[in-house]
């Protein structure tokens, strides 16, 4: 997903990961060498992530060594790259075509709050990263909807979006139905059609059956 996010959000994403592999200073020369902008590019950078996420980030900026990041906390890392992830227009139009198929470009422009330019603008980039994995958004009669090449690869790929931009708690994704019984039903389904000790293994696993979750959904 991360091909479908802006210079910036990309950018401040690999500094993050560069400067999570090196516990000490990392300077502004390798960091622009490493992500391909130029060094007053990636000092801003740095601002917009101390000025944004001030409350989970302990970046220290020297003249002399350079930038490091203090208190790697993985927990906090992710909450950064979540909130860049939500931050994305393009990201958003992907859920509410997920959960809003066959509107017009005008209910899509009133649900994400930007304009038709912006949406039209992005579409052949969505589009390029959709036909990767043999999918694509089309439009028939000013109605926008998903078409693949397999359902259950289009399902696949719902689940794993949806989890990855909103993390494993569902109650952000606001569903009027009850969580529990579906739960029920799919462990219900897999234990008689796997073995017992996978099945065990997967009962345990949270991630895995909030995962089948949003596949059902």
């Amino acid at each position: 997903m991360r091909e479908l996010l802006d210079n910036s959000s990309q950018r401040m994403i690999q500094i993050l990961e560069i400067l999570l592999e090196h516990e000490g200073w990392t300077t502004f020369a390798n960091l622009s060498s490493a992500v391909g902008a130029s060094e007053r590019t990636i000092a801003k950078d740095i601002s917009l992530l101390k000025e944004q996420w001030v409350h989970h980030l302990n970046i220290d900026v020297s003249k002399k060594y350079g930038i490091r990041l203090q208190n790697q906390n993985i927990a906090n890392i992710g909450k950064v790259f979540t909130d860049i992830f939500n931050n994305s227009v393009a990201l958003h139009w992907i859920k509410e075509l997920l959960f809003h198929p066959n509107n017009t470009i005008e209910f899509y422009e009133n649900m994400l709050f930007v304009s038709r330019s912006t949406l039209i603008r992005l579409l052949p980039k969505i589009n390029r990263y959709l036909s990767t994995k043999g999918m694509t958004i089309q439009c028939k009669n000013n109605m926008y909807h998903f078409l693949g090449e397999d359902e259950q690869y289009l399902r696949d790929f719902s689940a794993s979006f949806l989890l990855e931009l909103y993390g494993i708690d569902l109650a952000k994704f606001d569903l009027d139905i009850d969580l529990e019984v579906i739960s029920e039903l799919i462990l219900s389904v897999l234990e008689k059609n796997i073995e017992p000790r996978e099945f065990t293994w997967f009962s345990k696993d949270d991630i895995s059956i909030i995962y089948q979750i949003m596949f059902y959904i």
